[in-house]
């Protein structure tokens, strides 16, 4: 190998490096594409190792959007929800008189429920409208108790009769009584595990549904656990797609047409934006902060705060998120919650009252067991045993993209006892006693099939190819540094040897 110096034959624009051993190219040309090069691999690191700009890029193939790579996992979800029913039994309805209710927990009574949107149309601003249609299995197997057992349960539509006949007139009330008398309707019913979960009627609730049809145009569903997740929901659903904003992403925008609710003191607590529980906001669950859900049943939206705790779930990195444990706390625990007393009176701290999107029935929802509530709570109805382990309500979301990977999703339905002059059955029971009618548990199941192939691809994959892409550039940097120090002390050697 022959060696060309400046001395020899400084017109030359070939030289041997010392560093890399071979003949380079020294001209103009050659000096830009180096320098090219290297301010291309210094913009490649800059931006994979200091920009989000690469984790957008692949949120931003997970949009929502008809064709696209998560639509169908979306339309028709891979991952199966099981219902778990937990009914109480009440236990000493001939002893009322005499002693507190007494409840024992049965089940659980396991139902598998499969999802799917339906009447799915784009909008242009972003957003789609959809329905959802359930449909229930039940699972034998996994179930403690057949469908046909029976049970004595809180009569709803007796309870919400007596509830809103206290606030008429005395004539009214008179006319209720004999009405109910009449037709021997009492405040507690036995069902068998189907009716309990579908929905069942008496002879009562028949006329009273028939007539709330006629003068509200609206007909009350049979009272069930489930009676409302149940075919083809009539609510229409609007949610973010993500392809204007990632944090809009999954949100619902509008529910039934309506983006704000009307059953609050406060516009913070009558706003519905939040995640259908399908995807959350990818950015604010990468930066740990909180979440909400929108549940219609509960005429609100819950907050979901990270708990600090990551896992590993189905091969996933996750995020652990719950229910803050005083979301139902009186405002004395939660000044938060100073918007959602009726009339200025707050339920009793544990509890929350549903009743404004559920006809009025004096509804609500707890914590099972009551867990976190007043003590009180479970002095007026006995064989209660609150547990965090098993009734908190937690969901683990992907670190990255926020999808649900599991979780347990858990909350009581109550019924509130209210006295009604000239009704004379429920006396017995104190007035504003809350009395649980049974508790649900939605389990999240693994992601299975191709929606874990691509939330695979998309973790790790995605995240293997950045990892090459940067020390690619890093390595090319280094060179195309190199070689433009080895270019320009070369030429300042020339010159020198020239001058």
């Amino acid at each position: 190998m022959f060696q060309i110096s400046a001395e020899k034959d400084p017109s030359k624009d070939l030289y041997e490096d010392k560093f890399c051993k071979c003949s380079v190219c020294y001209s103009a040309p050659c000096f830009l594409f180096k320098l090219s090069l290297f301010l291309c691999s210094l913009a490649g690191v800059i931006i994979l190792s200091m920009t989000d700009i690469y984790e957008t890029a692949v949120l931003n193939v997970l949009v929502l959007q008809e064709g696209g790579v998560v639509y169908d996992i979306w339309k028709s979800p891979h991952t199966e929800t099981t219902i778990s029913v937990y009914p109480f039994n009440y236990t000493n309805i001939d002893r009322i008189d005499e002693e507190n209710p007494h409840v024992e927990e049965l089940g659980p009574y396991v139902f598998k429920e499969r999802t799917q949107k339906v009447n799915i149309s784009f909008n242009d601003n972003g957003t789609l409208t959809y329905s959802e249609n359930r449909i229930h299995e039940f699972d034998p197997i996994s179930s403690i108790g057949d469908l046909d057992d029976i049970i004595y349960t809180p009569n709803v539509p007796f309870m919400s009769a007596a509830a809103q006949g206290a606030e008429k007139g005395v004539l009214t009330q008179i006319a209720l009584a004999a009405f109910l008398k009449g037709l021997d309707t009492r405040p507690f019913l036995p069902v068998n595990i189907l009716e309990f979960v579908d929905g069942f009627d008496d002879d009562f609730s028949i006329v009273a549904r028939k007539l709330t049809s006629i003068l509200k145009g609206q007909t009350p569903p049979k009272f069930g656990m489930l009676a409302d997740r149940k075919g083809v929901s009539p609510d229409k659903i609007t949610i973010g797609t993500g392809s204007t904003d990632l944090n809009d992403f999954g949100m619902i925008s509008s529910y039934n047409g309506k983006t704000i609710l009307k059953y609050w003191r406060t516009e913070e607590c009558n706003q519905i934006k939040g995640s259908d529980g399908t995807f959350f906001p990818p950015r604010v669950v990468q930066k740990k902060s909180r979440v909400y859900m929108y549940i219609p049943r509960f005429c609100r939206r819950i907050p979901l705060v990270y708990n600090g705790t990551e896992n590993i779930i189905n091969d996933f990195p996750s995020k652990r998120f719950e229910l803050p444990s005083n979301v139902f706390s009186t405002p004395k625990e939660n000044p938060d919650n100073a918007c959602f007393c009726e009339k200025k009176k707050c339920q009793p701290s544990g509890t929350f009252s549903n009743s404004k999107c559920n006809f009025g029935a004096p509804v609500s929802v707890s914590h099972p067991h009551f867990l976190n509530g007043d003590k009180e709570l479970r002095t007026n109805v006995t064989g209660l045993n609150p547990d965090s382990e098993k009734h908190k309500f937690y969901i683990d979301l992907h670190s990255i993209f926020g999808l649900p990977m599991s979780g347990r999703m858990r909350f009581q339905i109550n019924v509130v006892v209210h006295h009604c002059p000239f009704l004379s059955q429920l006396n017995p029971i104190p007035e504003g006693t809350v009395l649980p009618i049974g508790w649900l548990e939605f389990g999240i199941g693994e992601v299975q099939g191709f929606a874990k192939e691509v939330i695979y691809h998309a973790t790790y994959t995605a995240y293997y190819l950045k990892q090459v892409f940067l020390w690619s550039s890093f390595a090319v940097m280094l060179l195309t540094f190199v070689c433009l120090f080895t270019h320009l002390k070369a030429k300042k050697k020339m010159i020198m040897t020239l001058g």
